[in-house]
């Protein structure tokens, strides 16, 4: 992991198997929604928890970047009646435990979206 503290992935993995069950995958490029199928409103819940726990400031992160809404999404639902579905920014346990070191998030936004 860049520049993390071994302390931090370790600290970072521990919450993950705490919130998300003791066989959760913990490798640092595992992502929450596509591998350990985080999402919607637990999804917010865990990222709650997790700047809690950890002390994060929201900065640039957008829940929306990186997860689905819960149930249906009447705009998602029109999208994808266009051809243009949601692409979400895989979000790694590497991103989150760079997160807690810094205590804030940035960067987390598609290239694209930042102003």
């Amino acid at each position: 992991m860049s520049d993390v503290s071994e302390q931090t992935q370790l600290a970072v993995a521990a919450f993950v198997r705490e919130r998300l069950g003791e066989n959760s995958a913990t490798h640092p490029d595992t992502r929450l929604l596509e591998d350990l199928g985080l999402d919607g409103d637990d999804a917010r819940i865990f990222m709650e928890a997790f700047a809690d726990r950890f002390a994060v400031a929201r900065g640039d992160f957008r829940l929306e970047d990186h997860f689905g809404a819960e149930g249906l999404d009447p705009v998602e639902l029109v999208r994808s009646l266009f051809g243009r579905e949601h692409r979400s920014t895989p979000l790694t346990l590497r991103m989150l435990a760079e997160a807690a070191e810094a205590k804030v998030w940035i960067g987390s936004r598609p290239r694209e979206d930042r102003g």
